[in-house]
């Protein structure tokens, strides 16, 4: 199969690329949903732990070592989907990469409402990390539950105050949640309009909504600011 692939033999090797990744996903499916909670669970930002996971997965050279795992997993889903010239220019774009990145921005909101409501007391199940294997049979269920189930959490990001008293970690968590939901607006948007989210991904769209929920969320840490009043609610629903 691999030399199929590699040499491009005729007629076969599309359908092999695409076997090859179905079997890929649905082996480290654990890993790549542990990897994503793993990152939006962790007090740092996440995009720092980006940067961290890709310095220790360049020296890692134990197999057993899960930074290594998912190094040599995600590479590989990306050489696969490259092979069926799925590009990241254009399935960013696309809705089974912004379903995932919903998910993504949802467990980082609900983290959020934990640090400053629940005192740092982070559940084991974030909120889109449980839906995850849901958005590949069904995104518009996934979503649909989502949209129950997110309420608090975007209630609360639009009515909390900052108090000047708390600490700066707490600032920071408000805005940052506030921020969350600026990002999550125009995703809703577009995931509103699309119909198709009511069938079942295909390998590929999964790979995509892998490659989405595991994406950082936030391009730099909020600092703590003027309050900012008029933050969107973003309907997650399609």
């Amino acid at each position: 199969m691999v030399l199929d692939l590699f040499l491009r033999k005729p007629g076969v090797w599309r359908g092999v690329a695409e076997q090859l990744l179905d079997i890929t996903l649905t082996r480290s499916n654990a890993l790549l949903v542990n990897a994503g909670h793993t990152l939006h669970k962790d007090n740092r930002h996440s995009l720092a732990l980006w940067r961290d996971f890709v310095n220790s997965a360049k020296s890692a050279r134990d197999p057993r070592s899960p930074d290594y795992a998912l190094a040599q997993t995600l590479s590989l889903i990306g050489s696969l989907l490259f092979a069926m010239n799925s590009k990241a220019n254009t399935y960013m774009n696309e809705s089974a990469y912004l379903v995932g990145k919903l998910l993504a921005i949802m467990d980082e909101l609900h983290k959020r409402y934990c640090e400053v409501v629940r005192d740092g007391d982070i559940p084991n199940s974030l909120i889109g990390n449980g839906l995850l294997g849901r958005a590949s049979e069904s995104p518009a269920r996934a979503l649909e539950e989502l949209s129950e189930r997110s309420r608090i959490y975007i209630g609360w990001a639009k009515s909390t105050t900052v108090d000047p008293k708390k600490p700066d970690g707490i600032k920071i968590a408000v805005h940052s949640a506030r921020k969350l939901l600026r990002v999550a607006q125009p995703l809703c948007e577009t995931l509103h309009a699309d119909e198709s989210l009511e069938k079942e991904l295909t390998s590929v769209q999964k790979a995509h909504l892998f490659l989405g929920y595991l994406s950082p969320v936030l391009g730099k840490e909020e600092k703590p600011e003027a309050d900012d009043v008029d933050t969107p609610t973003p309907a997650i629903a399609p």
